[in-house]
């Protein structure tokens, strides 16, 4: 294998992931690697190149961030390091959704942090919240808090989707906007960019987690208040308003254009991970919100605004693993076909089993190798694929590659393979291509359920390192 920093090649290859077999993986491409195994099956790749079927922006792939990290002392002072910049430059551009999940905001830049996350036992509910220095970080966002995260936000490239609690609601029913209007007044004041902004965390789950009943007629007229609070501030009047969202969608739903979605819970088993039934959900749930969207006035994209492998923070050892990248890499490569216009990760920076990166010593998971490999290759028009034979356990996606590195014309294939059976991918429709081949695989004995990850064959080292590996490929 040689590397040649300057060549431009038509053809890229993202391989993630695979099922391990006797042998080594089980998955090949034609005509650059062979597997002996009496089993192996090849298929004919062909992609319809004639029109495309959609088109992603730099920003498909974006992330979502727990609020209630924000105003927590040893966040503000110690998290935003230099190490976790690079971070989180790595998967720039993108958006960050932020749901404020605070009680109160205090601007003034004088009130001291709290010290712990959660009220103090001894601490009796204070009268004016901002002025208790004992005030459980869950509840009380402080200006320079704000101003801390936003900036770190704008440093690493990244824009703001900010999301308002609708739970807190008046005597006649309708949402109270107080606390909204006070962080917008502040954000205003410094210059805080915020370009897009939601309302509401799945309010169809209300009833069932805090005995609420938000109806759409009410929901609608919540909207409406919002887009007359932002329409106040000239720094905010062109902000786009997301929602509402929704969880996972079935055939008796009623939602319209924002939804979240997870694979299973979070007591998942691995054979879940690899179920083709679990990734066939992702499209049921598309299709459905599709035919929904279709047939309003006024049409908009789906957008998938909070996702991972399973819910309630993910499955301990398999969400933070490489075979979530299963999951990962096809959930990207499905939401491109059917047009969906943002995924928006659970979560780029927290304690969570799903997490990216991960809040104890800012240790990048598998599944923040994979995203960063997507958001450098692939970027533009999509295509459909056509394998020979076909097999759903098998999922192969074609996009146009990332302008930059590559130029127009050039090429991504990626896919994975959930089949136990070896696979060769044959590429006549290319055979006079020049090939990258970017290949990912378990990082250690565990396998598939390895902490870590290597790109053909070399170990990734962020976490020991303040800046960002390179990521080259391996050429034929």
């Amino acid at each position: 294998m040689k590397w040649m920093r300057d060549l431009t090649l038509p053809l890229l290859l993202l391989y993630c992931c695979d099922l391990p077999t006797p042998g080594g993986p089980s998955s090949w491409i034609s005509g650059i690697q062979a597997d002996d195994s009496p089993n192996e099956v090849t298929y004919n790749v062909k992609v319809d190149l004639s029109a495309s079927v959609h088109e992603i922006g730099g920003r498909f792939l974006s992330m979502s961030f727990p609020a209630k990290y924000i105003p927590v002392q040893w966040y503000v002072q110690y998290c935003w390091t230099e190490k976790l910049q690079n971070l989180a430059s790595a998967l720039s551009p993108a958006d960050i959704r932020v749901l404020g999940k605070f009680q109160h905001f205090c601007p003034d830049q004088n009130v001291e942090p709290s010290k712990i996350q959660g009220r103090s036992p001894n601490a009796g509910a204070p009268q004016d919240p901002c002025k208790n220095k004992e005030v459980g970080s869950d509840f009380v966002l402080r200006g320079n808090q704000w101003q801390i995260f936003n900036a770190n936000v704008a440093k690493v490239g990244w824009s703001l989707l900010l999301g308002f609690e609708n739970t807190k609601r008046k005597a006649d029913g309708s949402w109270d906007s107080s606390l909204a209007e006070l962080l917008l007044n502040y954000s205003s004041s410094k210059d805080i960019p915020i370009g897009y902004f939601h309302l509401g965390n799945e309010p169809n789950l209300y009833p069932v987690h805090i005995r609420l009943t938000i109806t759409p007629k009410t929901l609608v007229e919540d909207y409406k208040t919002l887009r007359r609070l932002v329409a106040k501030y000239s720094l905010y009047a062109a902000s786009k308003l997301y929602g509402p969202d929704v969880t996972t969608l079935d055939k008796h739903s009623t939602a319209r254009n924002y939804l979240t979605h997870y694979y299973c819970k979070n007591n998942a088993s691995m054979e879940e991970f690899l179920n083709l039934s679990s990734l066939e959900s992702l499209r049921s749930s598309i299709e459905i919100g599709k035919t929904l969207v279709q047939v309003t006035t006024n049409p908009l994209p789906l957008i998938l605004s909070e996702t991972s492998s399973c819910a309630g923070g993910g499955a301990p050892n398999l969400s933070g693993r490489y075979l979530a990248g299963f999951l990962w890499l096809d959930k990207l490569g499905l939401s491109a076909v059917y047009g969906v216009k943002q995924v928006f990760r659970q979560s780029f920076f927290s304690g969570a089993a799903y997490s990216l990166v991960l809040i104890s010593d800012t240790t990048p998971q598998p599944d923040y190798y994979l995203s960063v490999l997507y958001k450098r290759l692939v970027e533009g028009p999509v295509f459909r694929v056509n394998l020979n034979p076909s097999n759903q356990k098998l999922r192969v996606y074609a996009n146009c590659a990332k302008q930059g590195k590559y130029t127009p014309g050039d090429l991504v294939i990626y896919y994975l393979n959930l089949e136990e059976i070896p696979a060769i991918l044959s590429l006549d429709q290319f055979q006079d291509a020049d090939l990258d081949l970017y290949m990912l695989t378990p990082g250690d004995s565990e396998g598939i359920k390895s902490r870590e990850v290597k790109l053909r064959g070399n170990p990734r080292v962020a976490a020991q390192s303040f800046f960002f590996p390179l990521f080259f490929p391996g050429f034929f």
